[in-house]
């Protein structure tokens, strides 16, 4: 497959990296000094999975309109996501199937807004994966899976393609039918895990030890299933505890993405995460205490580290 991938970050630069390496034409999109690594050296990936070199790559800011793949995979943060679908809109048409591999539970919402909801496909990725240095990706933890939405219209070929070459790529993947209840579940997993350890600025030991560090946790976690419940989706009332019991088994000193960007300055998707949990139970009449906390102690922090400040 010939596949562009549009943020070559932690999620897009370990994904694309693992297509590339089982021999797909990868375009990755990058920036500033990762590009420039991307294009001298290749691109790096460190794992438990497997490490990898890929070298060379095919690294570009932008790449010329016209040129066909045969998907697109988008995995930028939050705040770029309408600028980067305009981006795909203008170099593609509508029978490029996009696959949305980010945060938040309305990501692909968003996408389709933009592109229609013809060619945009759901996945749920679950991978600590971040850019060690330009050029390097670390994946860190239990996991580095991907579910990919399968659909019975359009986009069913795309889907059972991406989905054959991660499998032969020897990526954790599996194809799912109810793939906006999963987006739900991870993205409540999230807005509990990475709101608590970055509002308290603590690694997960302090949520499996301190109680109310651990109430904080699962109150988020319950409101935010409330939230995507009252959205229409099938989430568990026991989501909550089984997320605790999740976050048990961890290493005490992991830490999430949310709190690896605030302690390196850099900006926050809380406004998409905590943020839209406070903002459905103001449109449905709950309250989110937690969330509301969580937004409220992170709004200093949420565009990152400014000069002068």
């Amino acid at each position: 497959m010939k596949i562009l991938v549009v943020g070559s970050g932690g999620i897009g630069g370990y994904f694309g990296g693992r297509l590339a390496a089982a021999g797909h034409d990868v375009i990755f999109m990058a920036r500033g000094d990762h590009l420039a690594a991307l294009r001298a050296k290749g691109l790096r990936i460190f794992s438990r999975f497997g490490d990898a070199v890929i070298n060379p790559v095919t690294a570009t800011e932008r790449p010329p309109p016209g040129t066909p793949v045969d998907a697109v995979l988008v995995s930028v943060k939050l705040w770029d996501l309408e600028p980067a679908a305009e981006l795909v809109s203008k170099l593609y048409n509508r029978n490029t199937p996009v696959f949305c591999l980010m945060n938040g539970v309305d990501s692909g919402q968003r996408l389709a807004a933009v592109l229609g909801p013809e060619r945009v496909i759901e996945t749920v990725v679950s991978a600590a994966a971040e850019v060690l240095a330009p050029g390097q990706i670390l994946q860190s933890g239990e996991k580095a899976e991907i579910r990919i939405g399968l659909y019975d219209d359009a986009r069913a070929g795309a889907c059972a393609a991406l989905y054959q070459a991660f499998v032969d790529a020897g990526v954790d993947a599996s194809q799912h039918r109810d793939i906006e209840d999963e987006v739900w579940q991870e993205f409540a997993f999230r807005v509990a895990f990475g709101g608590t350890t970055a509002a308290l600025g603590q690694p997960i030991a302090v949520v499996q030890t301190d109680k109310s560090a651990r109430s904080m946790f699962l109150e988020a976690a319950q409101e935010a299933v409330l939230a995507g419940s009252r959205q229409g989706r099938s989430l568990a009332p026991a989501l909550p505890e089984a997320f605790l019991t999740k976050v048990d088994r961890l290493a005490p000193e992991r830490t999430s993405a949310a709190l690896r960007s605030l302690k390196d300055g850099r900006r926050l998707e809380t406004p998409w995460m905590n943020g839209t949990v406070v903002r459905i139970g103001r449109a449905c009449g709950f309250e989110t205490p937690a969330n509301s906390f969580i937004e409220t102690t992170l709004a200093p922090h949420v565009m990152g580290a400014q000069p002068g400040r």
